[in-house]
């Protein structure tokens, strides 16, 4: 994206938020029509529909201004934009860094080509949601079952989101894997929020696993379909996964 161009979309961000009531505003008018992508998350999840809802704002103040959400994930975002595959995208700061930085284990290159134009939402939880007959409370449980061999059925994000790297982060401390669970009979299905709330639903997955905002959206509409746990995890596995491993040293972009 050109320096202008950006210059022009973050004046037209803070006229939408800051001025929306004020009819006349003109600053960060675009006069030739350009269209921009923003590379968002899955389909069904917040951040895709944010983005939309962002761009739509914007299109309204300024018509010459067309923003098209895609789908997309914390970690495929940060690579997108530094290679210039997509103009904007939403992002994690932790990740951001990695990303920026070339840490491992998530990337194994810098991205220098990324730049923060600010941040507006709040924190997100792990979720894991277990059909509540399984006699699952805790990760720790979800553990003993696949190391028994006992067939779990899990839904799980989509490869290049964050939440994934999350899960199978959360796993390893628990001594298992996704290729575990295949092992010991069960099924790993890859897929949207949209699309895990109706394997869940449906009850083609006893157990979905995200990182959302709480309360999240996606599985509170789970809880419709049948009683469910959230799994725990312990103050152990946080520190050890993310406390002392990642967000400790990788909290912002810098």
């Amino acid at each position: 994206m050109k320096k202008g161009m950006m210059i022009n979309f973050i004046l037209t961000i803070f006229c939408v938020f800051f001025f929306s009531g004020a009819g006349s505003v003109q600053a960060g008018n675009v006069v030739k029509p350009v269209t921009l992508t923003w590379t968002a998350g899955s389909v069904g999840g917040q951040w895709y529909s944010q983005a939309g809802g962002i761009a739509r704002l914007i299109s309204e103040k300024n018509p010459n201004l067309v923003i098209k959400a895609v789908p997309g994930g914390g970690v495929v975002n940060a690579a997108r934009v530094s290679k210039g595959r997509n103009d904007i995208g939403w992002g994690i700061t932790f990740v951001d860094k990695m990303a920026f930085k070339g840490l491992e284990p998530i990337f194994k290159k810098e991205h220098k080509g990324l730049r923060s134009l600010g941040g507006i939402f709040g924190k997100y939880q792990i979720h894991m949601l277990a059909d509540k007959k399984l006699g699952m409370e805790t990760v720790a449980d979800l553990a003993d079952l696949v190391k028994n061999n006992k067939a779990i059925k899990i839904a799980v994000p989509q490869r290049g989101v964050s939440d994934l790297n999350v899960t199978e982060y959360v796993f390893e401390y628990y001594g298992i894997s996704l290729e575990a669970i295949e092992k010991a009979g069960g099924k790993v299905f890859h897929a949207s929020y949209s699309d895990m709330v109706n394997l869940y639903k449906d009850r083609h997955v006893d157990l979905a696993c995200t990182m959302q905002s709480f309360p999240s959206a996606s599985m509170t509409e789970m809880t419709f379909s049948r009683e469910s746990n959230l799994l725990s995890m312990s103050d152990q596995c946080i520190d050890a996964k993310f406390h002392n491993k990642w967000i400790k040293n990788s909290a912002i972009l810098n």
